[in-house]
């Protein structure tokens, strides 16, 4: 999703219609982008897109991980499964 320049607006513009904004946002589904001396300051996002965008950055984030982890594994890089055990058990201080 790209950025829209029909939404954005000053802050003082936001502050004095805030709640139609806000109907605008639920409507919508699209981030309005906040001004404060004519430059970008603040986004305003629905909560339900917001999470959206954060559970796609999660999925994205552990889709890199395992194939960091698979290149990683296939260059020999990696560490016996015992051995990534006993980091794990030490790291988060877990009794075996």
């Amino acid at each position: 999703m790209t950025l829209s320049l029909r939404n954005i607006y000053p802050l003082s513009e936001f502050q004095r219609g805030a709640k139609a904004f806000l109907e605008k946002l639920r409507g919508t589904k699209e981030p309005i982008i906040l001004t404060v001396n004519g430059k970008a300051s603040v986004v305003v996002q629905d909560a339900q897109s917001y999470q959206e965008l954060l559970d796609r950055l999660e999925l994205l984030e552990t889709s890199a991980g395992i194939r960091k982890s698979l290149e990683e594994f296939e260059l020999g890089l990696g560490i016996p499964l015992d051995q990534a055990f006993e980091q794990l058990r030490t790291k988060y201080d877990i009794q075996s």
